[in-house]
Order: C-alpha cells, then sequence, then structure tokens
C-alpha cells in the first residue's frame, strides 16, 4: 500500500519523521519510509491553497505508481468551541470559501452562487468537496467535522461573523480543500485530519495550543499507520 501525507510545514509533522527515522527522497521532494506492509511518503507542500495544489499535483503526475491515499493533516483553528483545544478531528466536507466575491454590503457570494463556476461539476457537489462519511469513519475511527479553506486566515472579529454566518462550518485550514480538489481530479480515495490549535477568534496567540495540537496530531497518526 502506498500512502501520501500531505503537511504544509514540517514542524507539524516533526515528531512523525523522527519516530519513523524518515529518509529524505532528494529527486522526489519527499520524505519516506516503508515495510513490508506498506510505504509512507510525506510531502511538506507549502502554506496555503497555491503552494500546495502545485506541489501536490508536480508529485502525483511525476509517480509512476498511484497513491492508494492521500492524508492531509495539520493544525487548524475552530469557530466551534465544543471542539477542545488539542482535539484531533476528520475533515468530511470543505470547501474554498474565499473564492469568492463580495458585495458592497460586505455579503460575499461564492463564485458558485455567482453562477461563475457550475456547483456541480465535478469533483464538487454544491460547490463543496466532500468525502464519503462512512470512509473516513471507517478509516479514522474520530469525530468528523465540516471545515473551510482559506487564504487568509481569519483574526478579525467582523469578518469571522461574516465567514461564520455564511458557511456554518466547524474548522478552518489553509490547505484541505486543495488537497480533496488534486485528489477528487485524480480518482485518488483521500483523507484530512485535524488538530485544533486555536479558535477563531479576535487573533490572540497566548490562548492558542500549538504545541499539545502538534503532539496529539502526531500521536494519532503513528497510532493509525501503526495499526
Amino acid at each position: 500500500m502506498r500512502i501520501l501525507i500531505v503537511v504544509a510545514t514540517q514542524f507539524e509533522i516533526e515528531f512523525l519523521l523522527n519516530y519513523f527515522s524518515c529518509q529524505f527522497d532528494n529527486d522526489r521532494n519527499v520524505y519516506f519510509f516503508e515495510n513490508e506492509k506498506m510505504r509512507v511518503e510525506i510531502l511538506i507542500a507549502g502554506i496555503g491553497i497555491a503552494f500546495t495544489i502545485f506541489n501536490l499535483s508536480k508529485l502525483i503526475f511525476a509517480t509512476s505508481q498511484k497513491y492508494n491515499l492521500v492524508v492531509n493533516v495539520g493544525i487548524a483553528g475552530s469557530f466551534n468551541k465544543q471542539l477542545a483545544l488539542g482535539q484531533v478531528v476528520s475533515i468530511y466536507e470543505d470547501q474554498f470559501a474565499d473564492l469568492a466575491i463580495e458585495q458592497a454590503n460586505g455579503d460575499l457570494q461564492t463564485i458558485f452562487e455567482t453562477n461563475f463556476a457550475n456547483a456541480n461539476e465535478f469533483p464538487f457537489i454544491d460547490g463543496k468537496l466532500k468525502i464519503e462519511p462512512s470512509f473516513s469513519r471507517v478509516m479514522l475511527q474520530i469525530d468528523e467535522f465540516k471545515a473551510i479553506t482559506v487564504n487568509t486566515t481569519h483574526g478579525f472579529e467582523q469578518n469571522i461573523q461574516v465567514f461564520k454566518k455564511k458557511y456554518n462550518a466547524d474548522i478552518e485550514s489553509m490547505e484541505g480543500a486543495a488537497v480533496f480538489y488534486v485528489c477528487k481530479k485524480e480518482k485518488i480515495k483521500v483523507l484530512q485530519v485535524r488538530s485544533i490549535s486555536n479558535y477563531v477568534e479576535i487573533r490572540n496567540i497566548k490562548n492558542w495550543k500549538t504545541k499539545e495540537a502538534i503532539q496529539n496530531l502526531n500521536r494519532f497518526l503513528i497510532n493509525f499507520l501503526l495499526s
């Protein structure tokens, strides 16, 4: 089995890299380890939609043997304060939230709502990118939530309220929908795992639990790969 883990930054996955004594493939720009059951590669794709789509697509197109599974991982912010900081969750629905047009009254309309794009053209369903909940549930066995993907994370109260009202999402990241989009276009099974580092609120990093979120994420991923 061939598994690809996609993460924005190396510090989010450093513990896993050390745990499995991963080697680095200079030709393909990935870390990797393998055993008799599987080969796992880790792509540090960069922060944000553009870097993620480019680097993930480049790797997939250069790989002769198709991946059986891609797992996007990383820390994220939560709009939902019922989720605990440090909690590890899976994402079953994501969308490009700021691929939109801002109206004079401050409302957002997505490119699908303005008919600049077809909301149901593959791989979109009603403008969203979805994975089968049962697949995520069986594979990961953790609670599933809705997410949005943005180019700019939110820390200003007025903008936070606009996006909360518009999308009613639980999680905010900068890469999730990008990975979903590429993998669905290439017909590769995909999952997304996020660990909550902060609440999406007026920005105050003193309230964040980044270290704990990264530790919990890495512990979960190691157990997932060993199971």
